[in-house]
């Protein structure tokens, strides 16, 4: 309802905005380089200054994946691209341990829910 009172291109501007931050956000992700966050242009340079600390077989597998999941769009639409594309990603680690690669991932998540408490309340 709130959306309905701004205009068409502050909304459109607003969602490119954002889009952007996205993508760059991710970006040090697919090439497997640690840098500080400290504001968009800021982790642009950063993102160019560790551009040689790229990590090969990381950039590899995000291009692979990416492929896989714009060709299952592109030739398969009715099929689920993007969640195909993250089992895909799991059996591999899981199956074909490509953290021996060189590719880092998340490690050992403990299976069941947490126990539950009382939250700490603090003044």
């Amino acid at each position: 309802m709130v959306a309905n009172l701004i205009s068409d291109p502050v909304l459109i501007g607003f969602k490119a905005g954002i889009g952007l931050v996205i993508v760059l956000d991710q970006i040090p992700k697919l090439l497997d380089v640690h840098i500080s966050k400290a504001g968009f242009f800021q982790d642009i340079v950063s993102i160019l200054i560790h551009l040689q600390e790229t990590s090969f077989p990381t950039f590899m597998l995000a291009v692979v994946m990416l492929a896989l999941m714009l060709g299952l769009k592109h030739f398969a639409p009715r099929l689920p691209a993007s969640l195909i594309t993250v089992a895909v990603g799991i059996a591999l680690s899981g199956l074909a341990g490509i953290d021996r690669l060189g590719i880092s991932v998340v490690g050992t998540v403990q299976a069941g829910l947490p126990s539950f408490a009382l939250p700490i309340l603090t003044c």
